[in-house]
């Protein structure tokens, strides 16, 4: 059996990080055929990747559990920093983030790609429940303004 082309499996797997829906599903199955045509499965690929005796995943936790009390405190402090140095706000100036993420998920008109993304990144992570960052609540805005919200209609 010839041996398998990694350059190709290499750039046909760097289109799974496509933004777009059809390219990444082409990419996966594109990916799977070429390794069913050498008779692999995924799991030859990262076990070859990351070594047989060695799952990733007993190595992550090695990691962590060698982590210091220190180190720990050290981490949990700064996380305890950046929540004071960003606060979040459930609601701005009278409006309230989980009605304006939702007006504008239902309706993006004159939104683009990114700020579509925007919108689903924010919803994703949490923003209307948990509130926005000064920051998020700018760019969400702006977005409002783009869309046409807070417009009087003739």
């Amino acid at each position: 059996m010839p041996k398998l082309d990694v350059e190709r499996l290499i750039k046909v797997v760097g289109l799974l990080a496509s933004n777009h829906d059809g390219e990444r599903a082409s990419a996966a199955r594109m990916a799977s055929d070429l390794l069913r045509a050498y008779n692999l499965t995924w799991e030859d690929v990262f076990r070859s990747a990351f070594g047989a005796d060695r799952p990733m995943a007993k190595n992550l936790h090695a990691k962590e559990e060698q982590r210091t009390e220190e180190e720990t405190s050290y981490m949990r402090d700064r996380w305890r920093r950046h929540q004071q140095a960003n606060p979040r706000y459930k609601s701005m100036n009278g409006t309230n983030a989980a009605d304006t993420l939702r007006a504008l998920k239902i309706m993006p008109r004159g939104l683009t790609d990114w700020d579509r993304d925007f919108i689903d990144q924010v919803i994703r992570k949490g923003g209307a429940k948990n509130g926005l960052t000064e920051k998020q609540w700018v760019v969400i805005f702006d977005l409002a303004n783009k869309a046409g919200f807070g417009r009087r209609r003739a």
